[in-house]
């Protein structure tokens, strides 16, 4: 008996998934961290310790936003990251175990991010949020397609036996 190759699809969003997943988790850990302490100077000598150019612009932004929020608000982003990495690591690990179930999750929970994905690129386009939206349409339909041709087949199945 031959063992049925996960599909090339599947793998892929289950990866993406799992990648948010480690980003996430590690926002949510250093947004914790941050707020344990002034997040301002504790940003400042992570940088250092970093080696990171204090004066860049990405680092400026970062510092901007740390020093405009209060060690509360960090704690309440750090844990709002853990929910999502949770959510995508069910997600991911569904679609990896190619449970039926983990489809459906997935192109519920897509399709409701479209909107606020539109709405930012509306606000601010950029080439990452444009991308990021085209690749989570490309998987909605990819998974769309793959639960209407199971559900045709199956129908099939039952309508010649």
């Amino acid at each position: 008996m031959q063992k049925e190759k996960r599909p090339v699809g599947l793998t892929l969003i289950a990866i993406g998934k799992l990648a948010k997943v480690l980003v996430l988790v590690t926002f949510g850990v250093l947004a914790i961290v941050l707020a344990e302490k002034d997040p301002p100077m504790q940003l400042i000598q992570w940088a250092d310790a970093l080696r990171v150019d204090t004066g860049g612009k990405l680092f400026g932004r970062a510092f901007e936003t740390v020093a405009g929020m209060s060690s509360k608000k960090l704690e309440g982003l750090g844990i709002g990251a853990f929910v999502y990495a949770a959510l995508f690591a069910t997600e991911g690990l569904g679609l990896w175990l190619q449970k039926k179930w983990a489809e459906y999750l997935t192109i519920v929970i897509t399709i409701s991010f479209i909107p606020l994905e539109i709405i930012e690129i509306a606000k601010h386009a950029s080439a990452p949020r444009i991308v990021t939206l085209v690749l989570n349409v490309a998987a909605v339909v990819y998974l769309l397609v793959r639960v209407f041709a199971r559900r045709h087949a199956h129908a099939h199945a039952a309508h010649e036996s």
